[in-house]
């Protein structure tokens, strides 16, 4: 007869096949952006509503799991949530228009999103204290390398199969998981029936603030904010949710969120590190592949290699420091870490045309390493000063938490993008014809390398300048893109200080 441990073990890392996949597809069509542009004729912010689709359905998947786990047991949820997850995955794959594909990803997001903390609840309930530990590392690992290694694995298949293969690789090894972890456990008790009730209109009011919220990211800026009337009424509607949710979630019996553990100074500070970590994660890896393949022309497979720096920095920290940045003052790593990383993305404040894959070493080196330990630390510290009763509360507004930060990211780096690209091109266009010798040196300069005389023609003219000036004005939203997240790790690395040394509760 097999050794129980032994087998709970093996459980567990198939469960993390699981968990691998759910997060790498949170970013696996980075690298494919243009492929997914030309093939469905779509746009940067339709692009990026690909993404956060995934990531909104996920974050209403992660409370609501926790009602179903105690409804019908890790193991039967974990099993469906996977079979589902192949599912939608067939239907991603299939999608001939960007209204089907952001549906399908929103049914895949749901369905990774209730695979997270099935997960999480079997590393920490079905297994021994003594295991947890490593447990923990492996979790991080997982949920903090597999969204960076998406675009190196998307860029690879994108080229060897294209961009549909980025969901059909997902439906063998989902499939296999739900099929191990149903025959591995099935000799295990049932859980005992529940007669809890899920929180009906907490759940239809917090995909409204959700969904709303998105709106807001993506369509603010283009719609100058409160001159839009659609964008205050849906504010308005908006804030009265946000009471109305709150209200309702101190006054039933079994709420879609606990906000007991935000008694807890810790806890707070660490769900404000871990919604930057969020941003700045989710939106580095969104802005990086886009710029490599928009501005240096770069394939797939060439954004997949060289983004795939950050995933091996993560990946070498996790092993070799991740066991021992327990041992000291949990403030100091993780304000290092936060600090890396905000050094990391300042380096590519200055970004040019000019540059290649290596110029952006340092950014993702520092900000693999950093994020990778601010985050391990994080988690962990701000769970160890909670009351017992309010941990499993606790555990849901972290993934609700992070995984909102992530979709803020990329949500509002891709509308700062396109408003400030449009902003630089409206100022260089102004700037330069009003500037008479200056724009008359730049016209000549321009002919003389073009064509090598004076003789070309003032339409082709005018469309190559207005290119290169719409070009520069995209590398000097990129820029600014790069130093907003630069800013949010640095204030995440603030916030660690804030930290306050107490023994667990």
């Amino acid at each position: 007869m097999s050794d129980p441990t032994s087998r709970q073990r093996k459980v567990f890392y198939v469960l993390l096949v699981g968990q691998f996949l759910a997060m790498l597809d949170v970013q696996i069509v980075s690298a494919s952006i243009e492929q997914l542009r030309s093939d469905l004729s779509v746009t940067n912010e339709e692009v990026s509503k690909i993404q956060t689709a995934y990531l909104t359905a996920e974050i209403l998947a992660i409370p609501l799991t926790a009602h179903w786990i105690r409804r019908w047991g890790i193991v039967r949820v974990y099993c469906v949530s996977a079979f589902a997850f192949a599912v939608s995955s067939v239907l991603a794959g299939i999608a001939d228009d960007i209204d089907f594909l952001i549906a399908a990803r929103a049914l895949q997001g749901f369905a990774g999103g209730a695979m997270l903390p099935a997960v999480f609840a079997y590393a920490f309930s079905a297994m021994s204290f003594e295991e947890r530990p490593r447990n923990s590392l492996l979790l991080s690992l997982s949920a903090t390398l597999a969204p960076t290694l998406g675009p190196t694995f998307g860029g690879l298949i994108t080229d060897i199969g294209g961009w549909r293969w980025l969901f059909f690789i997902n439906i063998v090894p989902a499939l296999w998981s739900a099929f191990y972890v149903f025959v591995k456990t099935r000799a295990d008790a049932a859980p005992e029936p529940t007669t809890s009730h899920i929180d009906r209109v907490g759940f239809i009011l917090l995909a409204f603030i959700l969904v709303a919220f998105e709106y807001l990211l993506e369509e603010g800026t283009t719609e100058r904010w409160f001159n839009s009337d659609s964008i205050v009424i849906v504010a308005f509607l908006t804030a009265i949710c946000v009471v109305g949710f709150v209200y309702n979630q101190l006054r039933v019996r079994n709420p879609i969120l606990e906000f007991a553990a935000l008694a807890d100074r810790n806890f707070v500070i660490g769900l404000v590190m871990l919604f930057t970590s969020g941003i700045t994660l989710l939106g580095g890896t969104f802005l990086l592949p886009l710029f490599l393949g928009e501005v240096l022309e770069y394939t797939p497979t060439e954004i997949g290699l060289t983004v795939f720096a950050s995933g091996a920095a993560m990946l070498l920290t996790g092993f070799t420091i991740g066991r021992h940045v327990h041992k000291v003052d949990p403030r100091i790593p993780m304000f290092v870490g936060f600090a890396l990383a905000a050094i990391g993305f300042a380096t590519a404040g200055n970004v040019t045309d000019q540059w290649s894959g290596n110029d952006f070493l340092a950014l993702q080196i520092l900000r693999g390493v950093g994020v990778m330990i601010a985050v391990t630390v994080a988690q962990t510290s701000m769970m160890a000063t909670l009351k017992a009763e309010v941990v499993p509360g606790a555990s849901s507004l972290v993934f609700l938490v992070r995984n909102l930060g992530g979709a803020v990211g990329v949500a509002a780096t891709s509308s700062l993008l396109t408003v400030w690209t449009a902003q630089y091109f409206a100022f260089l266009s102004n700037g330069l014809g009003q500037s008479g010798g200056l724009a008359n040196i730049s016209r000549d300069t321009l002919q003389r390398q073009i064509t090598g005389t004076n003789n070309l023609e003032n339409e082709a003219f005018g469309q190559i300048y207005a290119d290169l000036v719409q070009r520069e004005a995209l590398i000097m939203a990129y820029q600014d893109c790069f130093l907003i997240l630069a800013i949010g790790a640095a204030i995440a690395a603030a916030a660690s200080l804030m930290m306050r040394l107490e023994k667990p509760a």
